[in-house]
């Protein structure tokens, strides 16, 4: 009998935990719904669907942390809603939204605009690399072993 209540109630706890990645808990998810519903105008749709998924939740709210135009956000969110953007790339264009120097990327779906990034000079050319490095090593963690030389 008490096999049978433990085993119900260790399954019951397995099926109970809901993995957040990337947020580390509960409350820090929390505190990312509260800043989207503060800074963005979205519909319950909109919002609804950026609150079951976890990695677009978190993508936002770091756009929106890094000063990215919520008007931006909102309207790379909607194509998203309509279709004309997959998960994949909204993720995507948020991440390259926060390393931008300025300029507005979007998908070329027709193959005849040459949408790159404009540079007038090479010191902004400069500048959007260090920025694309900056963000890659941010995200690449590497440990260097120090006793292997």
């Amino acid at each position: 009998m008490r096999r049978k209540c433990f085993f119900l109630i260790a399954m019951s706890v397995l099926i109970g935990c809901k993995t957040l990645k990337p947020f580390s808990s509960s409350v820090e998810k929390r505190k990312s719904l509260r800043i989207i519903k503060n800074e963005l105008q979205l519909s319950s749709t909109e919002y609804d669907t950026l609150k079951d998924d976890n990695s677009l939740l978190y993508e936002v709210t770091h756009s929106i942390s890094n000063k990215v135009n919520s008007k931006l956000i909102e309207r790379r969110i909607d194509s998203l809603i309509l279709g004309n953007y997959s998960k994949q790339e909204l993720l995507i264009c948020l991440k390259i939204d926060r390393i931008s120097n300025g300029w507005n990327f979007e998908f070329d779906r027709s193959g005849k605009s040459k949408n790159y990034p404009n540079f007038n000079n090479i010191d902004e050319v400069d500048a959007f690399l260090k920025k694309v490095e900056k963000s890659l090593s941010k995200q690449i963690k590497v440990k260097i072993d120090s006793t292997k030389r």
